[in-house]
């Protein structure tokens, strides 16, 4: 299913609608808000997807350049610009719009003030993690965001209330040669027995481990920065179409579950901790 992003840009692409923002690869409103699930008690998240291979084309199909006009606010386009990488350009882009539509949606089921797009700007903070900010006053604004791609997607999440980390990874071997630098003997261990992983590839496995402890390092906010192998992952449970993990942190910190899944060959791990 393809939608159209809540109050969407003016201007984009031919009969303005603006195909590459998906909603039903992981579900809207997101799924694991129901019931008494691992995120239950979180009072508003969003997840957007962004098909980058449709982005590309879309922008290439702009030669007016109405499609970022009418989705960046000018600091945002003024650093596309100068990004002479097709790859890294789709990837920065594909980024920001799924940031901005999972804000903006969350913004509207929330009640609140919804920006239009450009009114929002997506920039680093003093730790480099992205954050909103209203670009007519240059102040930052809540929700909290997480952005990551991997081959063809890119996506965000939206958050109200707590930090916020997604990871988005493709399937690929070259995992398999890097898995000692993540994980310890005792999580490959557990990997490996764990029931609710009976019959997936090994990389598979391997993904969703890399992935959980990367959605954790984005959203906990420590002095130092936190390593993989600080990090350790001590559990798997399966809930239907989610597993989820659990973390122990730094010198053992306890850490909230976390939901991991597997589409398409492709990972993606959410991890929300209240500030």
């Amino acid at each position: 299913m393809v939608i159209k992003p809540v109050g969407q840009p003016p201007d984009t692409t031919a009969g303005d609608e603006v195909s590459f923002i998906s909603s039903a690869w992981w579900g809207e409103p997101f799924p694991a808000l129901a019931g008494d699930g691992p995120l239950a008690e979180i009072g508003g998240l969003t997840l957007k997807i962004v098909d980058l291979v449709r982005l590309e084309a879309d922008l290439a199909a702009d030669q007016a350049g109405r499609l970022t006009a009418g989705l960046l606010a000018d600091e945002e386009a003024a650093t596309l610009a100068g990004l002479r990488l097709p790859k890294r350009r789709r990837e920065w882009l594909g980024g920001r719009v799924a940031a901005k539509e999972a804000a903006r949606t969350l913004m509207t089921r929330l009640g609140l003030a919804v920006p239009a797009w450009p009114g929002l700007l997506v920039r680093a903070d003093e730790d480099g993690r992205p954050r909103l900010w209203m670009a007519a006053d240059d102040r930052p604004v809540w929700p909290a965001i997480s952005i990551s791609h991997s081959g063809d997607y890119a996506g965000a999440l939206a958050a109200h209330g707590v930090d916020c980390g997604l990871d988005i990874q493709r399937v690929t071997p070259r995992v398999m040669r890097v898995g000692e630098r993540f994980l310890s003997g005792a999580e490959t261990a557990l990997l490996a027995a764990s029931p609710c992983l009976v019959g997936l590839d090994p990389a598979v496995r391997l993904c969703l481990a890399w992935a959980a402890k990367e959605a954790a390092r984005k959203a906990i906010r420590l002095p130092a920065p936190v390593g993989f192998l600080e990090l350790t992952l001590t559990g798997l449970d399966r809930d239907h179409l989610w597993w989820s993990g659990q973390l122990s942190g730094p010198g053992g910190m306890a850490l909230p579950p976390l939901l991991l899944g597997h589409q398409r060959g492709y990972v993606i791990a959410i991890f929300v901790r209240r500030n």
